[in-house]
C-alpha cells in the first residue's frame, strides 16, 4: 500500500522573483500576481487536507519559491538535490534544515 502524503513545504515568493531564471520568454514575472497565485496554491493544498509549512521568502535566491527543485521527498527518505544553476546552490542548505524536521533519513 502506498503511503499518503499529508504535508507540504512551500516558500512565499519575494520581490526578487522577477530576477529568477526563465527560458519561457514571457517577460519578468509580476510580483503581486505571483503572491496572489501562491496564496491560492497554499489554499488549494490545504483544501486537499495537507498540513502546509510556509517558509518566508529568501531574498538571496530569486528562485527559492520553487522548493520542489531542491528536495525530492519520498515515503522513505528525503533526497537533497544538486541544482544546476550556480545561483541556486545555497538553497539546498536551508531546505535541508526544514526537511530534517520531517525525515529521519536525508540523503545528499
Amino acid at each position: 500500500m502506498m503511503k499518503k502524503f499529508t504535508k507540504a513545504i512551500v516558500r512565499r515568493p519575494g520581490p526578487e522573483i522577477i530576477d529568477g531564471l526563465s527560458t519561457a520568454n514571457l517577460g519578468k514575472p509580476d510580483y503581486h500576481s505571483a503572491l496572489r497565485q501562491h496564496g491560492q496554491y497554499i489554499k488549494s493544498l490545504m483544501a486537499c487536507g495537507l498540513e502546509v509549512t510556509v517558509l518566508e521568502p529568501d531574498p538571496r535566491y530569486p528562485d527559492a519559491t520553487f522548493v520542489e527543485d531542491t528536495a525530492l521527498l519520498t515515503p522513505h527518505c528525503a533526497i537533497i538535490m544538486n541544482p544546476g544553476a550556480a545561483s541556486r546552490k545555497g538553497e539546498t542548505e536551508d531546505i535541508m534544515a526544514v526537511v530534517r524536521k520531517f525525515y529521519d533519513r536525508t540523503e545528499v
